[in-house]
């Protein structure tokens, strides 16, 4: 981040610096196009020409420096983008797992649910069976049991 912030601060030096020194390669160009036997004119021309080709410089170097930070974080985002396919097939299998699971685990709970109305109709089934085993031996027994002796004593022809 570090590199972002000198590269942001080296342009906008390079954009503050840039007019003045055109302006001074204007006038020494013009200076040294009208009179190129003059001396003085020549050292303007000359200073302005280098002040130029080191701003071109510097500019060429910060947007080297750019292009280059550009095509590091395009790596890193491959690698990223290749991590997070990665990552979101991999959580579509773990959903697909979770589904399954919840599947049968709702699977079981409606089972475990089912047997145990299952077993309360047999419990409550049981004890009609048992409670009606004892309602017919009690009515068998009543019908089929030995004439009390009351009935004896009734004259016999």
């Amino acid at each position: 981040m570090d590199q972002v912030k000198q590269n942001y601060t080296n342009l906008k030096t390079y954009n503050e610096q840039i007019g003045p020194i055109l302006d001074e390669y204007k006038k020494g160009y013009i200076y040294y196009n009208t009179n190129p036997d003059n001396n003085e004119y020549s050292r303007i021309f000359s200073v302005a020409s280098g002040n130029v080709t080191a701003l071109n410089k510097d500019l060429f170097v910060t947007t080297n420096d750019i292009q280059k930070n550009i095509d590091d974080l395009n790596i890193q985002l491959t690698a990223l983008d290749k991590k997070i396919t990665k990552e979101k097939k991999t959580n579509t299998q773990l959903i697909s797992k979770l589904q399954h699971l919840e599947g049968k685990n709702n699977g079981s709970h409606v089972m475990s649910s089912n047997s145990q109305e299952l077993y309360k109709q047999q419990y409550i089934s049981n004890w009609d069976m048992v409670l009606g085993i004892f309602l017919i031996s009690g009515a068998l027994v009543t019908v089929f049991k030995k004439p009390k002796l009351a009935a004896m004593a009734l004259p016999t022809k």
